[in-house]
């Protein structure tokens, strides 16, 4: 009987955290299954398939990000397993029966311009070809 009654309880649960997540992500409980708590912001455009899985729990909760302007894609049959983070700014096409594994990291940018690294390289490599930092470095004083 207690065994029972578990079953209903973590069902309930289940149902619940899936018709909560499914709200935030615009789509349909239908298409979904979530199991814990996750982790979904941004102002982007989320599209969920069909029989999409999220497994999510309350050490490794998953992450969905999706900027403003972006979309971050799950296709049919998807499978996010727990502690997977995907942060979208543009796009992000998930494949149909992708199945991703525990802490995955997917990222369509690194958050921060290339720009300025590539300037301070440049400087640094300009700075040893004409010497000074070259004699700085190498010099046995």
């Amino acid at each position: 009987m207690i065994a029972r009654f578990s079953n209903l309880w973590f069902r309930f649960q289940q149902s619940l955290t899936t018709w909560y997540y499914a709200q935030q992500l615009g789509i349909s409980k239908k298409s979904v299954i979530i199991g814990g708590a996750c982790v979904i912001h941004g102002g982007g455009n989320f599209v969920v398939g069909k029989n999409v899985a999220i497994r999510s729990t309350p050490r490794l909760p998953v992450e969905l990000y999706c900027s403003s302007g972006a979309a971050l894609t799950l296709a049919d049959g998807c499978f996010l397993n727990q502690g997977v983070h995907i942060a979208c700014c543009k796009e992000i096409y998930i494949g149909e029966q992708c199945l991703i594994a525990d802490q995955a990291l997917i990222m369509d940018s690194d958050f921060h311009g290339v720009v300025m690294c590539f300037r301070s390289l440049l400087r640094f490599v300009l700075s040893v070809v004409h010497g000074s930092a070259h004699e700085r470095l190498f010099s046995k004083a």
